[in-house]
């Protein structure tokens, strides 16, 4: 595991090999699994981004009352745990109060996109599923500064949910591959 910390142009750390090869292996299993079903139970909002060309998954309902039977959510779980440097991240303090979320798994197809937005969140992990580094476009990218984060395959990227970002056209010729990407959205529920 790999942790680059950077503060320009927004506060936002990427994690490399956030899991073992051998976990990564497993989570592609159930990932895979969840790819070949039309269980998509979706809120609103999803439901109005199918004309990108993206293939959702609300897992919170999905898992519903047997979230631990997922080895996506219980494994992506332990990034609330990570101990990042808070002279480098100001928000890590905020991390491990984290006690309500929504997770998102989004296939990218051929031809895909999102449209710029901010997460209703305080803090979004995004972590990235794919089986090979080289799509045509597809990057996640901070709209208001044209910046798009250097991502790979099983890299996580947390950043605050306010940031204003998007997802490029993506194209490509393979048409069997899918640029998959796990949301977590993080909030602090006060009690």
């Amino acid at each position: 595991m790999k942790i680059v910390y950077h503060k320009s142009p927004v506060y936002h750390v990427i994690i490399y090999d956030f899991f073992s090869s051998e976990e990564y292996t497993q989570l592609q299993k159930e990932i895979d699994y969840l790819l070949s079903t039309d269980e998509t139970i979706l809120d609103e909002h999803h439901k109005k981004i199918s004309f990108c060309n993206i293939k959702t998954w609300q897992l919170d309902s999905i898992y519903n009352t047997k979230r631990s039977e997922s080895k996506l959510l219980t494994s992506t779980a332990r990034a609330f745990e990570v101990p990042l440097d808070r002279t480098q991240f100001p928000f890590a303090d905020l991390l491990p109060l984290t006690n309500l979320d929504t997770s998102y798994l989004h296939a990218y197809k051929n031809n895909s996109y999102y449209m710029k937005h901010r997460d209703n969140s305080y803090m979004t992990f995004l972590f990235n599923f794919w089986k090979k580094d080289t799509f045509n476009g597809g990057e996640l990218e901070f709209t208001d500064y044209s910046y798009r984060p250097h991502l790979t395959a099983n890299s996580l990227l947390i950043f605050p949910g306010n940031v204003m970002h998007h997802v490029n056209l993506l194209s490509q010729d393979d048409e069997t591959l899918d640029r998959v990407i796990l949301n977590r959205r993080c909030w602090i529920e006060m009690k």
